[in-house]
């Protein structure tokens, strides 16, 4: 039942144009990363200055600019997983570690 709804998915026009364009699955494989590095470093700022290894005195004002930098960045990279994932989620739904990770 899961892996005919993603071969559904698979089968979509738009999945099917990332599929067949190198262009266009680089660039939404680069727009990933560029959103996991974002989320990651507006957190990583966020943790630094929140522990007081940076600019003890004025730390909460890197919260105004790094929470909303983390959410695009996490908004991003779930948005381009999604279509990373439906280019072959029927095969990705199949292997061993997919399901364990399913599982947490």
């Amino acid at each position: 039942m899961l892996i005919d709804a993603l071969r559904y998915v698979e089968d979509l026009d738009v999945i099917a144009q990332v599929k067949s364009s190198i262009i266009v699955y680089a660039t939404v494989n680069g727009l990933h990363i560029l959103g996991l590095a974002t989320s990651v470093g507006a957190v990583l700022t966020f943790d630094i200055r929140a522990s007081g290894l940076w600019r003890r005195d004025r730390w909460r004002e890197g919260l105004e600019v790094a929470i909303p930098v983390a959410a695009a960045g996490l908004s991003l990279a779930i948005a381009t997983g999604v279509v990373l994932f439906a280019v072959r989620g029927s095969h990705y739904a199949t292997m061993p570690v997919f399901l364990v990770k399913w599982q947490y």
